[in-house]
């Protein structure tokens, strides 16, 4: 059997730019699946000012 050392998760991320100037990409939201992380960006996208993105992130899991 194969262990798993990463886990994959889907993070949204916001990009507010205020002034003329940008704040830079910030952590949002993180979703386990990718219909849920589609569905968030979706949300972010339609209720929310700025600029939306999803990235996928490799998360180290732990063994003890």
């Amino acid at each position: 059997m194969r262990i798993l050392k990463n886990r994959t998760a889907y993070v949204i991320q916001g990009n507010y730019v205020s002034h003329g100037s940008s704040h830079g990409w910030e952590d949002e939201n993180e979703e386990a699946t990718l219909t849920e992380g589609k569905r968030s960006l979706r949300e972010y996208r339609a209720n929310g000012p700025g600029q939306y993105r999803m990235i996928i992130r490799r998360i180290p899991i732990v063994l003890r």
